[in-house]
């Protein structure tokens, strides 16, 4: 091992352990939506729906994965027990570039869309 491989592998583990782990350049966001939940008059109508509803929830799970969920929490308590509790989480962010992989019916009631995107320039997550 000459001395400059040396200092290259002794760098290489001098980094913290989440730098030595690369992210991935393409990011995969999957979301799923049940037909007979629609609100259609006909099966074909809901049937469309359930698909444009499978890809916004996969939109969502990417903008997940770049921008984070923000979450609010609130729980009330009397004479030592819990009365109420509630978890509320958001997401806001713009996807551009995503495309969609597939479309797929599963089971007989439900739909799965699976998107993707190149993982945006700039360290957005």
């Amino acid at each position: 091992m000459t001395p400059r491989t040396a200092f290259a592998v002794l760098a290489l583990f001098a980094l913290p352990a989440h730098a030595q782990e690369a992210a991935p350049a393409v990011l995969t966001g999957v979301g799923f939506a049940p037909i007979s939940s629609q609100p259609a008059r006909t099966d074909e109508e809901r049937r469309l729906l359930a698909i444009r509803a499978s890809h916004l929830a996969a939109l969502r799970n990417l903008a997940e994965q770049v921008y984070g969920v923000k979450l609010q929490s609130q729980s009330s308590a009397s004479n030592t027990s819990l009365q109420s509790d509630s978890i509320r989480a958001t997401v806001s962010g713009t996807v551009s570039g995503a495309r969609i992989v597939k479309i797929t019916p599963k089971g007989d009631d439900t739909y799965e869309t699976v998107v993707e995107m190149r993982r945006p320039a700039g360290g957005a997550d």
